[in-house]
């Protein structure tokens, strides 16, 4: 299963991926939304970075782990781990002009066990909704930056 999404977003690269890379931001806002989420140890952002969280879908709890792998002037990268699925997020900025930031956000995601492959087909059956639900976020977070361009 794959989803991409893109914003244009009205406000410099380097504001931009102050937002990006605000994981306290993304953790209060998950945390609201009744996801439980914890950063195993302290210090600044910086790959090797682990997050645990305990989502819901469909009335079951999953316990995922998400590592950050690579983290730069240009976004981020984290692997994902839960209830046979393994996950990859990536968050590219390209820079459009002196206050236009094209802001991409890529997941994908594989089952490695058979309870995986079935959780992986009741995503894929949610997609559309799943991909409104998001691109509506990002949209929001966007204009919470600087606002969308055409």
């Amino acid at each position: 299963m794959k989803l991409e999404f893109r914003e244009d977003i009205a406000a410099p690269k380097a504001r931009v991926l102050e937002a990006v890379t605000d994981m306290e931001r993304f953790e209060r806002t998950l945390g609201d939304w009744g996801v439980a989420v914890e950063r195993s140890g302290e210090g600044p952002l910086a790959p090797g970075a682990v997050w645990t969280a305990h989502p819901e879908w469909q009335g079951r709890r999953f316990d995922l782990t998400a590592t950050l792998l690579t983290l730069g002037e240009d976004g981020w990268t984290t692997e994902c781990h839960a209830a046979g699925l393994i996950g990859l997020i990536v968050c590219d900025l390209v820079e459009l002009g002196p206050s236009r930031t094209r802001l991409y956000l890529g997941v994908e995601a594989r089952a490695t066990s058979i309870g995986g492959r079935v959780l992986l087909g009741s995503l894929t059956l949610a997609q559309g909704g799943i991909e409104r639900r998001v691109g509506e976020r990002l949209s929001r977070f966007a204009q919470s930056i600087g606002g969308t361009t055409a």
